[in-house]
């Protein structure tokens, strides 16, 4: 294990205390996060950082509660109540909490998040090495492999895409990253305001949520970043995209990082079919061993892919033969039914991705 002490880190848990229809169980969920990283990353500072008028219990075990202005959120499609485009919120709690970190790391987390273990120590500062023109952090800050896409993949073309459930680093670094501009209405309208251009997504918004941070964060730092809206890819952008996230952010899956989303949309089996989309530690490693490091040896083989492949294959087989169900007797209807349903609840996937 990294030899960092859990007194030398600050958890910044940043969100909404209220009760929300997607945990279930919803009341008090708040306790379990809190409670999680205590058991897990004893001696860590806790900060809460979350909005005004949200009413806090006195027994709940932190050391500071930051009560922010809400900035909102826009909704990420055209219909109103689409889903939420909370980038704003994301950055007001979470560089809040961070300017009140002393500690020399500090681990951004979300209050819908619990720790099962601290293992993500383990893959901090594992590679050294970096390519000078790409590299802006003092260290790769660790982010989850969820969301951290490939620029070009099989459902969309996401470059500059890098997960943002939860970061840690130097808490320096950290402060780089969410220390950006907050998005404007007219970014968010992108679209909508400039509906000739071919979007190849059903949102509005220039960017997605992940695309808005790190785009802002490389543009803070001086670098010129050419990707005009979500799904603009060129061959620069693509090496840029790729560059960048090798030189500065490490994806790990879930249950390397030692946590779990408290929302059941949020698990590895309800989403599997995207995880075609987002890298793997071993297709991350592949990019570094090019673009990096050529002595770095890799694994030998990806079994993360293996695995998502195996599963998405079954599942696809299982969504066709469902497709054709009034050709079956119902017996074999309700058996598809069934195999479907425990993919999207399998426990296996969950404790592997």
């Amino acid at each position: 294990m990294n030899n960092i002490n859990f007194e030398d880190i600050t958890v910044v848990v940043q969100g909404t205390t209220l009760e929300n229809k997607d945990i279930n169980p919803s009341k008090d969920f708040i306790y379990k996060c809190i409670s999680s990283i205590k058991k897990w990353l004893s001696k860590s500072k806790i900060i809460l950082s979350t909005w005004e008028n949200e009413k806090i219990k006195s027994d709940l075990e932190v050391d500071e509660i930051i009560f922010n202005k809400d900035p909102g959120f826009k909704p990420r499609g055209e219909d109103i109540n689409s889903k939420q485009n909370n980038i704003n919120r994301q950055l007001v709690s979470t560089l809040s909490g961070l300017k009140k970190v002393k500690t020399k790391y500090a681990l951004k987390f979300r209050t819908d998040f619990i720790f099962i273990n601290n293992s993500f120590l383990n893959y901090f500062d594992l590679l050294k090495k970096y390519n000078s023109d790409y590299k802006i952090l003092n260290k790769r800050i660790l982010v989850c492999m969820f969301g951290t896409r490939h620029p070009i993949a099989k459902h969309f073309n996401l470059p500059f895409h890098i997960a943002d459930f939860v970061t840690f680093g130097l808490t320096e670094d950290l402060s780089n990253l969410y220390d950006i501009p907050l998005v404007t209405n007219e970014e968010f309208d992108y679209f909508l305001i400039n509906p000739e251009i071919e979007r190849g997504t059903y949102a509005v918004n220039r960017y997605n949520a992940e695309q808005s941070i790190i785009v802002n964060f490389l543009r803070k730092n001086n670098k010129t970043i050419d990707i005009e809206f979500s799904t603009h890819v060129n061959e620069t952008i693509i090496n840029q995209s790729n560059n960048y996230l090798i030189n500065n952010f490490y994806p790990i899956c879930f249950s390397k990082y030692g946590i779990k989303p408290m929302k059941n949309y949020l698990m590895p089996s309800s989403r599997i079919e995207c995880y075609t989309d987002y890298y793997t530690e071993y297709e991350w490693q592949k990019m570094y061993k090019e673009l990096v490091d050529n002595s770095f040896i890799l694994p030998k083989k990806d079994y993360e892919r293996i695995f998502i492949n195996k599963v998405i294959k079954k599942l696809e087989f299982l969504n066709k033969l469902n497709n054709h169900s009034k050709f079956l007797p119902g017996f074999v209807n309700r058996k598809i039914r069934r195999d479907i349903e425990n993919i999207n609840e399998n426990k296996k996937i969950n404790e592997v991705l």
